[in-house]
């Protein structure tokens, strides 16, 4: 009987588990849910990265998840005073420099805004 009932005890923990995975890459379903927003960018080994993560309360489960938000690497435009997207993704994005003019970047994706000024072009 003991076996009968750690078999059962794995078997449901398991599936928890795959539920659970499921929800993670899932994108946010009910945007009600999702409570905090948090992103950064910097710059790294030739390339300007950003991500972008929310935290989201998933009463079905109990559980507060971070769920992948949009990513966008945005540079300044000093002489029209415009932001154009150079890379987009989700959770991540990433944009790798092919010269040294030092410019400004930012991560924008309508909850986070955050930037960092480097020798990228």
């Amino acid at each position: 009987m003991g076996s009968l009932f750690r078999s059962m005890a794995a078997t449901s923990a398991l599936a928890m588990f795959a539920t659970t995975a499921v929800m993670i890459s899932a994108p946010t379903a009910a945007a009600e849910t999702c409570y905090k927003h948090v992103g950064r960018i910097w710059y790294e080994a030739g390339a300007i990265k950003a991500e972008a993560n929310a935290w989201c309360r998933y009463p079905e489960l109990g559980e507060i998840l971070i769920v992948p938000d949009p990513a966008n690497v945005q540079r300044y435009d000093a002489h029209n005073g415009y932001w154009y997207t150079l890379a987009s993704g989700t959770g991540t994005a990433t944009y790798f420099c092919t010269g040294g003019t030092t410019n400004t970047y930012r991560l924008a994706n309508g909850y986070v805004e955050r930037q960092v000024t480097a020798a990228c072009s």
